[in-house]
């Protein structure tokens, strides 16, 4: 069975939301949720401030705030589960900035993309210097 990332509605439009007030900056943040098998299922988020000198390009989460985040999931009995971040002014497809600086290897990545006047996401997988889509569910 392939990998997959299910994405509630309601996680789906707040992200959105958040993206839109971060824009022309890129956003970011954890997604703490449970892994069952190729399941990864999100059941919250937890922005962390981006700290990239050029936050218009590209985007560095803090990492005092990353830590917090990861403590904070933990206590609310989840386990960080994935990458999210925002493409302010492009498609939801990992850059190649996203792909040499992936730092988080084999965890999904959730982009909100703005391409169009209406954001859509994409879920993807990093692995080395490549990236495989996630289904979105």
């Amino acid at each position: 069975m392939p990998l997959a990332l299910s994405l509630p509605s309601t996680l789906r439009r707040a992200l959105q939301a958040e993206a839109q007030r971060g824009a022309p900056n890129e956003v970011c943040g954890l997604l703490g949720g449970v892994q069952r098998g190729p399941l990864f299922q999100a059941a919250c988020y937890m922005p962390v401030p981006n700290c990239a000198a050029t936050p218009q390009m590209r985007f560095a989460m803090q990492p005092e705030a990353m830590v917090a985040a990861i403590l904070a999931l933990q206590r609310a009995g989840y386990a960080p589960i994935g990458v999210y971040h925002s493409h302010p002014h492009s498609a939801p497809v990992p850059s190649a900035v996203d792909i040499a600086e992936g730092a988080w290897q084999a965890t999904p990545y959730l982009i909100i993309g703005y391409a169009a006047t209406q954001p859509s996401l994409a879920a993807w997988l990093i692995e080395g210097r490549s990236f495989t889509h996630l289904a979105l569910i």
